[in-house]
């Protein structure tokens, strides 16, 4: 937040305003494949509240299917915080005025990247996480650890953003909300960092510190106290996702596959033009063949099936595969996969 506001790529190729970039997408709890996806349309700024409005994928399998959105007030007074509508107006502003001086027309200018790579073309996911290294490299953080790995990768907003939302006491359950297709992931980005806002769920604020600390007995009952929120939350994400799977109980007549990233999505029975997940299909994807239409799953990777649109495919398939994976001698288990 201390670094000024960029607008040329921190890398050649790499996205425009990439100090912005990695701001709002830790606020969003973005992938930087998500980034890269994202076009000028896809956002929504409301001056009146203020809020923009995002509009996100709802499948990690297919980040180019926005079919959730999700907003962020102004955050001007908040001291440790960015202000996400604020940083998209600047984003926003930015991308009109590119837009003008290229004379681009209406269809170009909503389908324009919101963090092109300074020619009007989406980055690549190894250019943004080329600029998050640049940008680590600015605020003088070192690009590996202790254990000599890499400390930034796409997923580096999105750990970031549910950190920093979790220390300052945003409820575990919310930010999964936010992060969309998150499971106990989420759990594993925030780590501890809940514990850095106990003082203020306990009505103790900064200015009232002293130099006793938290008995061993005050801790243990604070950490008692956290583990059965995380068990309840993951008590209520399974009764969601119960619930997920009953409401699209009903086959799909069809199954549709993107050939550019290779996600397979289910059609809605008596509707070929979307996927549940928000996936457009639409004529003019058929008639350049950009989709592949198959009747059957037999034989597809569980990863390539989408998590929104087929959840229980999904997961059957994941089972038989590790079934698979379980009854193969470990000598020749690479073999086996391989084939």
């Amino acid at each position: 937040m201390r670094i000024p506001v960029l607008y040329e790529p921190a890398v050649p190729l790499g996205p425009t305003h990439p100090r912005e970039a990695f701001l709002l997408g830790s606020m969003f709890l973005m992938r930087e494949v998500e980034l890269s996806a994202t076009c000028v349309k896809h956002l929504t700024l409301n001056d009146d509240e203020p809020v923009v409005v995002w509009r996100l994928s709802a499948s990690k399998t297919d980040p180019q299917a926005h079919g959730v959105t999700r907003s962020w007030g102004c955050l001007c007074e908040h001291s440790a915080l960015p202000c996400p509508y604020h940083i998209a107006k600047l984003v926003m502003t930015s991308a009109v005025q590119f837009a003008d001086f290229h004379r681009l027309d209406d269809h170009e200018r909503r389908n324009l990247p919101l963090f092109h790579d300074g020619t009007g073309c989406p980055p690549t996911k190894a250019k943004v996480v080329s600029t998050f290294e640049a940008l680590a490299t600015k605020c003088d953080i070192p690009l590996l650890s202790a254990d000599g790995l890499n400390q930034f990768g796409g997923h580096s907003p999105r750990v970031t953003g549910a950190r920093a939302l979790a220390s300052h006491g945003v409820e575990v359950a919310k930010i999964r909300i936010l992060a969309r297709h998150s499971g106990e992931a989420i759990m594993r980005y925030v780590a501890d960092a809940p514990l850095a806002a106990i003082r203020a769920d306990l009505g103790i604020s900064k200015a009232k510190t002293s130099s006793r600390s938290i008995s061993d007995a005050t801790s243990k009952k604070l950490q008692a106290q956290l583990d059965k929120l995380v068990e309840k939350v993951n008590e209520q994400e399974q009764q969601m996702r119960a619930l997920a799977i009953a409401a699209r109980s009903n086959p799909s007549i069809v199954y549709v596959q993107n050939l550019s990233t290779l996600a397979i999505h289910g059609l809605r029975a008596g509707d070929s033009t979307s996927t549940p997940c928000g996936w457009s299909v639409g004529p003019k994807k058929v008639k350049r063949g950009a989709v592949k239409f198959l009747h059957s799953l037999k034989g597809e990777c569980w990863e390539t099936m989408c998590e929104w649109c087929l959840i229980p495919e999904r997961e059957a398939a994941h089972a038989v595969e590790q079934i698979a994976i379980d009854s193969i001698e470990p000598s020749a288990a690479k073999s086996e996969l391989a084939k």
